[in-house]
Order: structure tokens, then C-alpha cells, then sequence
């Protein structure tokens, strides 16, 4: 059983901003990762996101992705707007309500993805250059996210604990993929400098549990200098450093909900992913999820909620 609510919970009263019993919306909380179903009835009914899910010094990310009608944040500057094909990136500072612009007897309905800034494989600038304005989700990556939450939402009565870190790493690099694709529209790299940059991507990701890569041991291995490999991973979104750091975090909080590993010890899993100090993966672990690694392999192995995230059975 997930934490996503029947839908009919949020549909049985409008959602209206002074209303004391506005049920709350259907969530879906995969950890880092929280995706809420909004139903708003009629022009000017207000939708708010929940709490952030883990407090962040660098705040937390908003993209709301309207499935039916037309949306506005709420409190921001006139005239900007979201309908069916968009894509709306917001950070907290910007704004934390979105409004209905529809009219007619169908509600409008919208998707809520929130996540820590810190979490996104996407350069900081990049955010910031994307936000505020909508962007195109009618093709390309756009639209495939548009199928793939959807689908999230859909088919979450079927999910088990252990699936949570997977969506929310599949949710966070498809979505790290929109908005780099979206970054490069009127400038994209050449060809070949592409081609290199998912080279090295592949070539990180078949090595991860190697504690010699580094900066220096990667360009080498791509003839090219650290200065250059540096200017190609700022390119795409995010520093070597930190695109390394972020997939290992990625394979280790993955295999923790793996009731599979349970007998491998948690300083052995984090070994094989390059993490061979047990008190640098606590302190990383707990930055990036929020809690001890131990109490998040405990919580996920006996079904408890993780980060509200909760099953019954295998």
C-alpha cells in the first residue's frame, strides 16, 4: 500500500482557499521525492503544496505540470501562466501556491513534484535560468515526464518500500534530462561534445564503486584536460565531484530498501559504491535523506513509513 490517497478523497469537496475542511490532496511520498495530485474547482481556487520533506538549506524545488485546464502560481507576477503541455519549475522563494484559471463544470487538475534543489542533477544556474516560465512538455524528454508521472501517480496502489528510491532517482534524472535538454534549446553543444559528455556519464557509471575516480583519472582515460572535463560537466548541469557523489548516494540508499541485501552489512554496501569511511557515509547519508543509513534500512525492512511511504507485505 503507498501513500497516495484515493482520489475520490480529494474530489469529494472543491478545494476553496478560506474553506476550514479542505480535504487534503493525494500524496505520494517516495522520500526526497513528493508528488501531490491537486483537483482545483473553478477560477481562483487555491492549491498549496505540503511541507517540504527534508529541511534544506537551499530550499526546495516546485514543478507543477497541469494534466487538465490551466493554472497560475499564485502571488507572483501577471500573466504567468500553465496549461495542458507545460512544465512550471518554482522554488520556494518564488512561490509556494498555485491558482485555477478554468472555467466550466470539469475541475483543473495539476501534478505537484517537490524534492530538495539539492537532489536535482542540474546545475544551480540552470534552475535558476528555467525558473519562473514555463516550459514546453509537448515533445521530446517534456513529454515523456508528462507520461511517466502520470503513470507514477496511476499505478502507486502497486508500489512496495522497496521501490521508492528507484522512482524517485528515475523521477529526478528524467526531470535533470528536461531541463538540461530545455537549457540547450538555442545553444546547443556540437555533436561530438555531447557524444563525450555521455561517454563519460557511461564511463562514471560502470566505476562507481572505484575509489580512484576522481577528476584527474577520468580525463585521462578521455584524453582531454581536468580543466576541460570540468567545463563539459558545467555544462551539463552539474561538477564531477558532485555528479559522482550523487550517483553512489543513489546506489547505496537504493540497496539499503533492498530486502534482497538484508545480510549485507550496511559499511560492506557502502564499500562497493566508493564509500569505504563509515563516518563520511553517515554524515553524507544523513545530508542527503535526513536520517542515519541504519534507521532507513530498519524502517524500510520492517515496512514502516519512510518518509511516508508505507507497505504491507512483500
Amino acid at each position: 500500500m503507498s501513500t497516495l490517497h484515493p482520489a475520490g478523497a480529494a474530489a469529494s469537496a472543491p478545494q476553496k482557499l478560506l474553506s476550514g475542511h479542505r480535504p487534503p490532496p493525494p500524496v505520494l511520498d517516495l522520500g526526497r521525492v513528493r508528488v501531490t495530485e491537486h483537483l482545483l474547482h473553478g477560477p481562483g481556487t487555491i492549491a498549496e503544496p505540503c511541507a517540504p520533506i527534508v529541511p534544506q538549506p537551499v530550499g526546495t524545488v516546485h514543478v507543477w505540470l497541469p494534466v487538465h485546464g490551466t493554472i497560475a502560481p499564485h502571488r507572483t507576477r501577471l500573466g504567468l501562466v500553465a496549461t495542458e503541455g507545460d512544465v512550471l519549475l518554482l522554488d520556494s522563494a518564488q512561490c509556494l501556491q498555485a491558482q485555477a484559471l478554468t472555467r466550466g463544470p470539469q475541475p483543473a487538475t495539476a501534478l505537484l513534484v517537490q524534492f530538495p534543489r539539492a537532489v536535482l542533477p542540474v546545475h544551480h544556474d540552470t534552475v535558476h535560468r528555467l525558473a519562473h516560465r514555463p516550459i514546453c512538455a509537448r515533445s521530446g524528454p517534456g513529454a515523456l515526464l508528462r507520461h511517466y508521472l502520470s503513470g507514477l501517480v496511476r499505478y502507486a496502489p502497486h508500489y512496495q518500500i522497496a521501490d521508492a528510491p528507484r522512482l524517485a532517482a528515475i523521477t529526478l534524472e528524467l526531470l535533470g534530462t528536461v531541463l538540461s535538454h530545455e537549457a540547450r534549446q538555442g545553444g546547443s553543444p556540437e555533436p561530438h561534445r555531447l557524444a563525450l559528455q555521455q561517454r563519460i556519464v557511461t564511463f562514471i557509471e560502470e566505476r562507481l564503486g572505484e575509489r580512484e575516480l576522481t577528476p584527474p583519472t577520468i580525463a585521462a582515460a578521455h584524453q582531454i584536460s581536468v580543466r576541460y572535463l570540468h567545463k563539459l560537466f558545467h555544462d551539463h548541469g552539474m561538477s564531477v565531484a558532485d555528479r559522482i557523489r550523487h550517483l553512489r548516494m543513489e546506489r547505496i540508499h537504493r540497496d539499503l530498501a533492498d530486502p534482497r541485501l538484508d545480510d549485507i552489512p550496511i559499511h560492506a554496501i557502502a564499500a562497493r559504491w566508493g564509500f569505504p569511511d563509515p563516518a563520511h557515509l553517515c554524515r553524507a547519508f544523513r545530508t542527503a535523506y535526513g536520517m542515519a543509513p541504519s534507521t532507513y534500512r530498519h524502517q524500510a525492512g520492517r515496512g514502516e513509513t519512510v518518509h511516508g511511504f508505507t507497505t504491507v507485505g512483500p
